[in-house]
Order: C-alpha cells, then structure tokens, then sequence
C-alpha cells in the first residue's frame, strides 16, 4: 500500500515498502529537462539530464502531484491511503462564485464592467484548490503588483495573492 503523508506546505511523504514500485512512481514522475545535452553538469557525466520528481532517498513529492499520485495507483491498481492534512480542495461551485463576482459589481473609470468565461473559470480554479498556479495576462498591471480578491467569509480563504509580471 502506498501512503500519502503531509510533511510541510510543499512536500508530502510517499511510504511504501516496495522498491520496485517507488522506482515505477520515479519513472513515472520523471521527464528529460529541456537542453540537458547542453547541461555541464550533463556534458560532464555528473548528471543524466533526467528531472526526478519523486525523491527516493527522502521519499518526498511536491504537494501539487497528488492528483496525479492518486491517478497513478488507480491506473496501476494499487492500494493507497492519502492523509487528511493533504485535501486541498475547497468544495465551491462555479455558479457560487459567478454569483459572489457579480454581487461585487466592479468597476473601471467609473462603469461597470463584466468578467469574461475564462476570468471566471480562472477564478474558480484558484479557489477550489487551496495550491495552484494561474498563469494569466496581465498587461494592465506594471512591475509586481499585489491582486486582492475579495471573498465571502464562509469561504475562509487568504485573500491576498502576489502578482509577479
């Protein structure tokens, strides 16, 4: 059995007592940087130009692959168990938080303003899951800006997210 266990904000613990599976969760979470040819530490024979995800020797992955962890033992059909410190979901609708965006009534110089389908989807993604990343244009922004969004108490969600441009 394969065991999800919370360890700090970014890595979780991967327990198993088979080393043949963790090489085939290693494998599976591995892929070639791109240009390693080009890499000294490559060109040396230092480094196989392989970016391993799954660290064997600490038995650490990245918090934001758990879902596919859990999509890798269902496809393999092995047994697993997840922590509860580890749901990073937030159970909200996308109605619920079109609904909460138009009760804000926005506005730019004056008029109101309407978010498109994108914005919203954007915005649910960021909120249903308590980690992710949301690469956005964000040409009306200069330099690092901060964005506040403005969210329901019932939510309980940080409302403060940095904008790096």
């Amino acid at each position: 059995m394969i065991s999800f266990e919370y360890y700090n904000a970014t890595h979780m613990l991967v327990r198993n007592d088979d080393f043949g599976t963790e090489q085939e969760m290693q494998d599976y979470f591995s892929f070639k940087a791109p240009g390693y040819k080009f890499h000294p530490k490559y060109k040396s024979g230092i480094w196989d130009g392989v970016i391993k995800l799954l660290d064997l020797r600490r038995k650490t992955m990245y918090v934001g692959l758990l879902e596919l962890a859990v999509k890798f033992c269902k496809d393999c059909g092995y047994k697993f168990q997840i922590d509860d410190r580890l749901d990073l979901r937030h159970k909200i609708s996308l109605e619920e938080v079109e609904q909460h965006v138009e009760s804000l009534q926005l506005t730019a110089r004056g008029e109101r303003i309407g978010v498109r389908d994108y914005q919203l989807t954007a915005i649910h993604k960021g909120l249903s899951n308590k980690r992710t990343l949301l690469l956005s244009p964000t040409s009306c922004l200069d330099g690092e800006e901060e964005l506040t969004l403005y969210v329901d108490d019932d939510v309980n969600i940080p409302i403060s997210y940095k904008i790096i441009c």
